[in-house]
């Protein structure tokens, strides 16, 4: 069974099959039997067909013929089979159009015409090597360009993948050098308030009262008892052996935020007992940051203030940035206090818990704060 597939000629050898060119030539006519019939002089010849000078031999219009087209060079004659069919026939010519051009055929017509316009001569060579020579590829069978659909869906899938890694790694890239850049954040921050300790006001030892998980206490509530290590000098009527027993009593109606070195043990004086807070009192953020940061700050800046532990954000602005203030001496020559205000209330379990305070350029500060983020 013969291949009927269509043959695609290289672009290399496509050209526009209607330039008709006059070339010297003949075209010889032969029956079924190959005898010659006629012999017609070429007028012109293209690709798709050629004219022929009439020579007393009618060839009817729509008739189906064969023969040999004969191209005479000065060095060699060159002779192509070919079928062809009448198609015009007057008085001053006979126009034909090719029939079942082979590929060998048609490259060889396709080079000698080529060669016709560009000047070049026609050599023997130049048309062996051409009818040695496949100038065509055969057409794709119909199934072998289609991919089955799991390799499209793999294809598409290992597209997006890579898009997506791509997208990630440049919003990585770009939130770190837009972070260094233009964000100043804090070097550390935690939320605090106006809180109270009591204090060990001699060396001796302390017990707490305070039930197990018990934080509100009223003024004048008992807190603890404390004793002294050594008794003062011996007082008339006054056993000197037992050392006094004294109790610490709440200032006011308070919250006890904590112990900060537990509920009993041997004390100094002036180590905190009890660390207390007014129910009422007023909660912020207090950050430290760089000398070179706070430069960069003013009172009532806007700030972004992030509490990680709860998971809320809040909006804020500088209210005071002071480095006096600062108790460890060590901290406070490398760092400046800032107080941030925010807008709502912090919650009291955020208190002694770490905050994130970051600050945007003011378009994107504006921004943040009309999306509420």
């Amino acid at each position: 069974m013969s291949d009927k597939s269509p043959r695609i000629v290289h672009e290399s050898e496509a050209h526009r099959q209607h330039v008709r060119i006059r070339l010297p030539g003949t075209v010889i006519v032969r029956d079924s039997r190959d005898d010659k019939v006629a012999e017609f002089e070429l007028l012109d010849i293209s690709v798709g067909g050629f004219s022929l000078k009439p020579c007393g031999t009618d060839l009817a219009p729509g008739e189906l013929l064969h023969g040999d087209l004969v191209l005479k060079y000065e060095s060699f004659t060159y002779s192509i089979g070919i079928h062809f069919q009448a198609k015009v026939a007057n008085e001053e010519r006979i126009g034909c159009m090719f029939q079942d051009v082979g590929p060998t055929e048609g490259d060889a017509l396709r080079a000698i015409i080529g060669s016709f316009l560009a000047g070049d001569v026609v050599q023997l060579n130049d048309m062996l090597q051409i009818m040695r020579r496949d100038n065509s590829a055969n057409a794709r069978k119909a199934g072998s360009t289609a991919n089955p659909p799991v390799v499209k869906g793999v294809a598409i899938a290992g597209t997006i993948m890579v898009l997506t890694l791509g997208f990630l790694a440049f919003a990585y890239v770009f939130s770190q050098v837009y972070g260094v850049l233009f964000v100043n954040s804090a070097e550390s921050a935690v939320v605090t308030t106006n809180v109270h300790y009591v204090r060990m006001p001699v060396d001796g030892t302390f017990q707490s009262l305070l039930r197990p998980g018990e934080r509100k206490v009223r003024k004048g509530q008992p807190l603890g008892t404390y004793s002294e290590i050594l008794p003062p000098m011996p007082v008339r009527g006054q056993d000197s052996s037992a050392p006094r027993q004294m109790t610490f009593m709440s200032p006011c109606d308070c919250e006890v935020l904590g112990l900060p070195l537990g509920e009993s043990g041997v004390l100094r004086k002036g180590d905190p007992v009890f660390q207390m807070r007014a129910p009422d009192s007023h909660r912020w953020v207090s950050a430290l940051y760089t000398p070179k940061q706070a430069l960069e700050l003013l009172e009532g800046d806007d700030l972004r203030v992030v509490l990680p532990v709860q998971g809320l954000r809040y909006a804020g602005r500088v209210s005071v940035i002071d480095a006096s203030r600062i108790e460890n001496s060590q901290v406070a020559d490398n760092f400046v206090r800032v107080d941030i205000e925010v807008e709502g209330e912090l919650p009291v379990s955020a208190l002694g818990h770490p905050a994130e305070v970051v600050r945007h350029p003011w378009l994107v500060m504006k921004l943040l704060r009309l999306l509420g983020a």
